[in-house]
């Protein structure tokens, strides 16, 4: 075996060509392959460094898990692709040599990474690939690296016999690393959905929608609010968001700029109306099946009233959706405590609402002070 003799020269540089080589930042810094994964996918998208090369030899056919094809380039020199990924922190590459003609197996490397779809690139590593010693040949490069990213750029400055080469060209490409943790997928909006439950408490929960916890106000704000808001007094604001995207402000409900994705039901909502602080609103998606002829209802059942003082406690409340009235006011006295309140029913389209991910619908309980 290769460990009990005296090694040659030649045994020395299959052990190199066999582990981790390289005169630059890419030599040897990240330990080897381990636990690491390739976090590049074959549905990932590719785009090359240039379009100079054959139709049946493009960048995505590095990726393709499959050394039976090649992506060549005759650009020769400062070729490569980049790579949009899922994300992950990239601490090694794994590069097979292609079928033929060896001086246009890549030599050297440049690995930088995005997080803003490629506008800008950091640069990650770079270094001397190991010399590739047949064809389909696996060579692993690995590197320090703790940073995660989600687009990838790869780049061979040179190859192993520029005089003799009029291309580059590599079987496959890996992405060696840690994937990033993933977000579990929206689900679609359903109806019906409730904040909190008619229970005739202000429950404490996990999982907002019917377990939402109900905070002690905290004063008025603008939209679109904040769909995170935590669960202590005085900072749930007046914005509840239902996860879902919120990308188009639909007509009339005014002019500001949506929160975008909001991976998971908030878990605080502002509890009552007080003060100048009567806007209460609720920001969620509509299933795609919806028909504009389709009718829908709000209900909501008012807990409690400040009654201390007071020969005639109330507090008004108007239902609005999408700033069209759909209840007019409603005055809650003592006596109403406790009761279910349900709009007239309503179509989609007599609301102006928009159905699917990215349309920010909103409820508004609007209250009438008559206290202060």
């Amino acid at each position: 075996g290769l460990w009990d003799r005296a090694l040659s020269q030649e045994d020395i540089q299959a052990v190199m060509n066999n582990g981790v080589a390289g005169d630059g930042d890419g030599g040897g810094d990240g330990g080897g392959r381990g636990d690491l994964v390739d976090i590049s996918q074959p549905e990932n998208a590719v785009v090359p460094t240039s379009d100079n090369h054959p139709g049946g030899e493009h960048a995505g056919l590095a990726i393709d898990n499959n050394d039976q094809t090649k992506y060549l380039n005759f650009d020769t020199l400062d070729t490569g692709l980049t790579i949009t990924t899922s994300g992950g922190v990239v601490t090694g590459l794994g590069l097979t040599s292609a079928n033929d003609a060896p001086p246009r197996d890549p030599a050297t490397f440049v690995l930088s990474g995005s997080n803003d779809g490629g506008a800008t690139f950091t640069e990650i590593a770079s270094g001397d690939i190991p010399a590739f010693g047949d064809r389909f040949e696996l060579q692993e490069v690995f590197f320090a690296n703790d940073a995660a990213y989600t687009t990838y750029e790869l780049i061979f400055p040179t190859v192993a016999d520029e005089g003799g080469a009029n291309s580059m060209q590599i079987a496959e490409i890996e992405l060696l690393g840690t994937p990033a943790d993933v977000p579990e997928p929206l689900l679609p909006p359903e109806l019906p959905w409730s904040v909190g439950r008619n229970d005739d408490a202000w429950p404490a929960g996990d999982g907002g929608g019917p377990n939402t916890s109900f905070m002690q106000e905290t004063g008025t704000n603008e939209l679109p609010g904040n769909p995170a808001s935590p669960e202590v007094a005085q900072q749930a604001d007046d914005d509840y968001y239902w996860a879902g995207v919120y990308s188009t402000v639909i007509a009339g409900n005014g002019d500001y700029t949506p929160v975008g994705e909001v991976a998971a039901n908030e878990e605080a909502a502002e509890r009552a109306f007080a003060g100048t602080d009567n806007d209460l609103r609720y920001h969620f998606n509509l299933p795609e099946s919806l028909q504009p002829t389709d009718q829908l209802s709000v209900s909501y059942d008012a807990l409690n009233l400040h009654t201390d003082g007071q020969t005639d406690a109330r507090y008004g409340v108007e239902v609005y959706v999408n700033n069209v009235q759909v209840q007019s006011e409603v005055v809650i006295r003592p006596e109403q405590l406790g009761q279910t309140y349900d709009t007239e029913p309503f179509t989609v389209a007599d609301v102006n609402a928009e159905v699917g991910l990215g349309y920010d619908n909103i409820i508004t309980l609007k209250g009438v002070n008559y206290n202060a």
